[in-house]
């Protein structure tokens, strides 16, 4: 059986923000970044591009952790994918970091 539901909204535009009954399915693309926990971190947490747990309105917070972790926490020192908040990266200027392997 074939799926024939359209795909033509712009989720993108209303991430974070409750959605009426006019959101249909959608595909979006968010970017990511490996990054080194500096402390224990959960799945959603809010962070900053140094691997810090920040307040989800805090200037310094770029993003969140990878929110599809199968398991509860990141270790300190563990890497991890953290997910830009969607249109920051076209905001702002980002300084290319050393990522160690």
């Amino acid at each position: 059986m074939t799926d024939k539901r359209r795909i033509f909204t712009d989720a993108l535009r209303t991430l974070g923000t409750i959605i009426n009954k006019h959101q249909q399915r959608d595909v979006i693309h968010l970017s990511v970044e490996p990054v080194f926990a500096k402390e224990h971190l959960v799945a959603g947490d809010h962070v900053t591009f140094d691997g810090r747990k920040d307040s989800p309105y805090s200037s310094k917070a770029v993003g969140i952790v990878d929110p599809f972790l199968p398991r509860p926490g990141v270790k300190i020192g563990e890497r991890f994918w953290l997910v830009h908040y969607p249109f920051t990266l076209a905001m702002k200027k980002l300084k290319r970091r050393e990522i160690n392997d």
